[in-house]
């Protein structure tokens, strides 16, 4: 009985770590999207007065090329 027990503990402390790891994971997507879209606003507020020859869709691939 004792070891039934304790295999279910064992069990709900699984889950809940597997649990923290997904939220965790989930915020940190959440603030790397939100920080790609806080430079893209400041790349758009910068080339502003260049709308017609600025590609939001250009700069983003630069900047992922730069990261590889």
């Amino acid at each position: 009985m004792a070891l039934a027990h304790q295999e279910r503990m064992d069990t709900t402390e699984l889950m809940r770590k597997r649990l923290q790891i997904l939220v965790g994971a989930k915020i940190r997507q959440k603030n790397r999207v939100t920080t790609a879209i806080k430079i893209q606003d400041e790349l758009y507020a910068k080339y502003s007065n260049l709308s017609e020859t600025w590609n939001g869709s250009k700069e983003i691939r630069k900047w992922r090329d730069r990261r590889k």
